[in-house]
């Protein structure tokens, strides 16, 4: 009786060190994609101030003989590269972290 306790709390010492080490390979996971995402935000960041830059320098040059919808057409042309990237990054980000965040069951 005596030795198949002891052969269970064995077992279980080695299923908990298991989980443990599982556990600390997770969060080694998790904080690798939490720098993973703020290096992609900062990159996101950096490309949408040069966008807005790029757009209000389009905004204020004037199209030497046209008229001012050719300016507004730019302008909303820019706008919808920012909205496309920003839907873009939003649903990878999304795989991404879908993909490494299921559970597994013991």
């Amino acid at each position: 009786m005596i030795k198949v306790l002891e052969n269970k709390l064995t077992s279980a010492q080695k299923d908990a060190f298991s989980i443990q080490e599982d556990s600390s390979k997770k969060d080694s996971e998790i904080w690798s994609l939490k720098s993973e995402l703020m290096n992609i935000k900062s990159k996101l960041d950096s490309k949408i101030s040069e966008l807005e830059c790029l757009k209000s320098e389009d905004i204020s040059v004037p199209v030497v003989g046209g008229d001012s919808e050719k300016n507004i057409s730019k302008s909303n042309n820019i706008s919808a590269v920012l909205q496309s990237n920003d839907t873009y990054l939003s649903s990878e980000t999304s795989k991404n972290l879908s993909q490494n965040l299921h559970t597994e069951k013991l």
